[in-house]
């Protein structure tokens, strides 16, 4: 596991101190800020569309936020649960 980290350390070490092609760059830039303004307008609608559907049942939007606490709970739970068997892997090689 250490090893790991130390590899991806270095990686990012390496990663961040490559040289740049500045065409290169520039496209990437404007992609990301082009990419950027898209989602920022289908958020605007989604969150437009959500709120129309809301105000018309608020039940059904209940159900949906148990929903995803749900999941949410599953998730941490899942991620506890990976936790305690890399702290035993870890333990048991040292």
């Amino acid at each position: 596991m250490v090893f790991l980290l130390r590899a991806g350390f270095w990686i990012a070490v390496v990663a961040f101190f490559m040289p740049g092609n500045q065409a290169a760059d520039a496209l990437t830039g404007h992609a990301r800020q082009t990419a950027v303004q898209a989602a920022s307008l289908a958020k605007a609608d989604l969150y437009a569309e959500v709120a129309d559907v809301c105000a018309g049942d608020p039940k059904l939007c209940m159900a949906g936020l148990d929903a995803v606490d749900g999941a949410q709970d599953l998730a941490v739970q899942g991620l506890n649960a990976l936790a305690a068997v890399l702290d035993a892997q870890d333990a048991a090689t040292n």
